[in-house]
């Protein structure tokens, strides 16, 4: 059976962090998503927050996307800085993690299409991502015996 999923077809992926500001006044904050490709850090996305929407003594969740679209299928480790001004002085923090981009825009089936149950239609014997139902993606070891 073939499946379908516009994120693969096109993937926009998304950095999500709770970000805790310290008490007093926020001026202003940049977060920035650093990818690494290849050992070098390349600069993904920048959003810029205003004091009322990151005041301070407050928790919210912020979101960074970016086009996708000419990373290959992998697991990319990834830096999210954050940098705000609090009462007059610089406050900086950052968060290293990894994300797993599914992109299957120039699958054999079609654009977003590839085999239920197959990460591949080659039955690759490699660790690759396999999505989940919810879209969710995984890093998973996968062995096809053929």
């Amino acid at each position: 059976m073939l499946v379908y999923h516009a994120q693969h077809a096109h993937p926009y992926p998304v950095v999500r962090a709770n970000v805790t500001m310290p008490s007093g006044t926020v001026s202003a904050a940049t977060a920035t998503l650093h990818l690494v490709v290849n050992g070098t850090p390349t600069t993904v996305a920048t959003q810029t927050y205003t004091g009322t929407q990151l005041p301070g003594g407050s928790t919210r969740r912020v979101a960074l996307t970016f086009d996708g679209i000419t990373y290959p299928t992998g697991v990319y480790p990834y830096t999210l800085s954050l940098s705000a001004t609090v009462n007059g002085t610089v406050v900086q923090t950052q968060s290293i993690d990894t994300l797993v981009i599914v992109n299957r825009s120039t699958s054999e089936f079609g654009a977003g299409w590839w085999l239920a149950r197959f990460p591949s239609s080659t039955g690759s014997r490699t660790p690759s991502p396999v999505p989940t139902p919810s879209g969710v993606q995984r890093s998973a070891t996968r062995t096809f015996a053929r």
